[in-house]
């Protein structure tokens, strides 16, 4: 399965370059396809060794191979294709570094064994190696249930999130109702979360500003049970007086006057997906009424 997957994604790499790829070009196409994933959360960049050369891939950076900017989306989903197939052959009982390990070890192999698909002089020898994040950098990855503190600008408090889906619209997160003088250890059970989902980046997790304190998987029932993203009237008179709210699979309902002002799709400065930045002020202008601990 892997091989006709391989196969398919050198012929599509070689059809949009308009020649045969390079292994550094190959792998550079394959580990842009890492992001976002807990290895992408782990490695920092693929060390690519042949007889010829030895290459530092770095994840999320084409700048050394100009051509690949001008790839269609085609050429990556079918990179995609095949990183799920690799994906299927690495036990998933392994640590992730392991599992990293396991997958370029295997992506190698296969390229070998595959013969002179890439324009290198032999793939002999190839050997992809991941070099990892240092451990003190490494990024938090956010999972269903987990909570994040987050500063609030201007109160000298803090808010927290409830981590809820990652789906075709990105990562949804719920908001507490309730602000903390310090980040919590414990959730009271008398507070409740806002009814509406904040679809934001996870730049702020990633920098570390943004902190996972602990996991509970019992908190996402204090939220609706699919995030909805909110179309805002303001932008367009197809969205009906008040807006539309809109789940990951699609499913569509109208807003009423009084969820479409709590939610604030009705005021001019309205984002359907904030910043990590944004979710602060955000945050701080729903929680400024209500009491804190």
């Amino acid at each position: 399965m892997t091989e006709r997957a391989l196969a398919q994604s050198v012929k599509t790499l070689r059809a949009g370059l308009g020649r045969t790829p390079r292994v550094e070009e190959f792998v550079t196409v394959f580990a842009q396809c890492l992001q976002p994933s807990d290895i992408a959360d782990v490695v920092a960049s693929v060390r690519v060794e042949t007889q010829a050369c030895t290459h530092a891939v770095t994840l999320g950076d084409m700048s050394h191979f100009p051509d690949l900017y001008d790839l269609s989306d085609h050429v990556f989903t079918e990179f995609s294709c095949l990183l799920s197939d690799l994906r299927g052959t690495v036990e998933s009982t392994l640590s992730v570094d392991d599992q990293a390990k396991a997958l370029l070890d295997r992506l190698a192999d296969d390229l070998r064994a595959s013969g002179a698909l890439l324009d290198v002089p032999s793939l002999e020898t190839l050997q992809l190696t991941p070099v990892f994040v240092a451990r003190p950098q490494r990024r938090q990855r956010a999972q269903r249930g987990s909570v994040i503190a987050i500063p609030l600008p201007t109160a000298a408090k803090y808010g927290a999130l409830v981590m809820l889906d990652r789906n075709s619209f990105g990562t949804a997160f719920g908001l507490l109702d309730a602000t903390f003088d310090r980040p919590p250890e414990a959730i009271d059970a008398s507070i409740e979360g806002l009814p509406s989902a904040l679809y934001c980046d996870e730049e702020f997790l990633r920098s570390g500003r943004w902190r996972i304190l602990f996991r509970d998987e019992r908190l996402t029932e204090r939220f609706p049970p699919d995030p909805e993203v909110f179309h805002s009237p303001i932008f367009s008179p197809d969205y009906g007086p008040f807006g539309l709210a809109e789940t990951a699979d699609g499913r569509i309902r109208e807003l009423g006057e009084a969820e479409a002002r709590e939610a604030g799709v009705l005021a001019h400065d309205f984002v359907q997906f904030p910043s990590a930045e944004q979710v602060e002020y955000l945050a701080e202008r729903r929680l400024q009424p209500a009491g804190g601990e």
